[in-house]
């Protein structure tokens, strides 16, 4: 129901979104000829994946503390024993794993020195300890020290808007969608671009072009997927998943999709409307991997169809538009993906999803999953794959 109703919302604000990648890439920076990429062939079911207990199961929860009540979580991404989530409130709030009570919390939004205009994005630098948010409202890269919240400093970046960043290779990675700030800078006209200190791009990746250009987003509207020790890429609109390496990007995966959406349609400007409507698979997101198991997202008919793969044996788990699960004691509650951590997959489930389960099957669940209320803040679940079971679901 919450992926049906994403795309009534977003034909109301499709126009104030971009798409900004484009699936070349510039082989001075990576030679890709001769690289091994694993195909990734998807079939579609038409039946549901009601027992997902065969393939994933419960290792821990971490209930978050009320006392900051979340809006929409637009990023999470947990480091050690710490959880960072930002919401579209905007704010950045610092959970502690083990109980879910509040560390600390970025909320100072306004005019001063110190204070943010409107976050849109963060990332994290493990070496140096610091969280790194993108500033959209003052154009500007702000760092906080991960383990406090405390400002440290501040760096302008007054040419691009970022949608999102991501930290590696002792720099930042920019999703850059477009160039209308700056037409007369061809050396930024790319989706992809990397920094060492922000204040100048010292490569670029994928030109910008008739696909960069479309006016339309899907997804999280996430281009980096964090996994563990290392953080996935996917160009919009492309089948292909690389991996961020000192080199700058290597190939992983090359997903093909069931009635793949031909790129030639999105060139000549077909209306967003149209493409929603379509036959066509396009739009992979929310790609992650754990224990030889790749997960993502992909649109299809207006729907999210989601995807079990089975790396190890190069074999299809399930591909679908339905998956659910009835509460069994090794998997209480199954919600979709949200990331990796500690060869576990975590989801941030909803109150009113562990409600409806608990109704189901209410002597399978704890005492303190019992008092969870409808506005309640989210429940960190974290799964882990069952290694002996990897039945295929078509």
């Amino acid at each position: 129901m919450k992926h049906l109703l994403f795309f009534v919302i977003v034909t109301f604000f499709l126009y104030s979104c971009s798409n900004s990648k484009t699936r070349s890439i510039d082989k001075e920076d990576l030679p890709i000829d001769n690289i091994n990429i694993q195909n990734i062939n998807i079939k579609l079911t038409d039946s549901a994946f009601r027992h997902v207990d065969n393939l994933l199961h419960t290792k821990s929860y971490t209930i978050l503390s009320n006392d900051e009540p979340l809006g929409i979580v637009e990023r999470i991404i947990i480091e050690d024993s710490l959880i960072y989530i930002l919401d579209n409130m905007p704010k950045i709030v610092c959970f502690n794993k083990k109980d879910g009570s509040i560390k600390w919390k970025i909320n100072n939004r306004g005019e001063g020195p110190e204070e943010y205009g409107e976050i849109i994005d963060f990332t994290i630098d493990r070496t140096s300890k610091q969280l790194i948010a993108y500033d959209g409202g003052k154009r500007r890269l702000t760092k906080y020290d991960l383990l406090s919240g405390e400002y440290i400093s501040s760096t302008t970046i007054y040419d691009i808007i970022p949608k999102q960043i991501a930290f590696a290779n002792n720099g930042i990675f920019f999703d850059n969608h477009d160039h209308m700030n700056y037409p007369d800078k061809k050396e930024l006209h790319y989706s992809l671009l990397y920094t060492k200190t922000g204040s100048k791009m010292n490569k670029s990746f994928f030109p910008h072009d008739k696909v960069s250009d479309y006016n339309f987003n899907y997804g999280d509207g996430h281009p980096f997927f964090y996994e563990q020790n290392r953080i996935l890429y996917n160009p919009r609109f492309s089948n292909i998943v690389f991996e961020i390496i000192p080199e700058g990007l290597t190939p992983l995966y090359k997903i093909n999709l069931p009635d793949s959406l031909p790129l030639k349609i999105i060139e000549e400007g077909i209306s967003p409307h149209k493409l929603i409507e379509s036959n066509y698979s396009w739009g992979i997101s929310n790609i992650f991997e754990c224990s030889n198991i790749l997960y993502f997202w992909f649109t299809k008919n207006g729907r999210y169809y989601t995807v079990f793969y089975n790396l190890q044996n190069n074999k299809l788990i399930y591909g679908g538009n339905r998956v659910s699960n009835i509460p069994t004691k090794d998997l209480l509650v199954y919600y979709p993906i949200s990331g990796v951590h500690n060869d576990t997959f975590f989801s941030l489930v909803e109150p009113f999803t562990i409600i409806e389960k608990r109704e189901i099957a209410p002597d399978l669940f704890p005492k303190n999953l019992m008092k969870v209320k409808e506005e309640d803040n989210p429940v960190l679940f974290f799964y882990k794959p069952v290694h002996n079971s990897f039945t295929v679901y078509q």
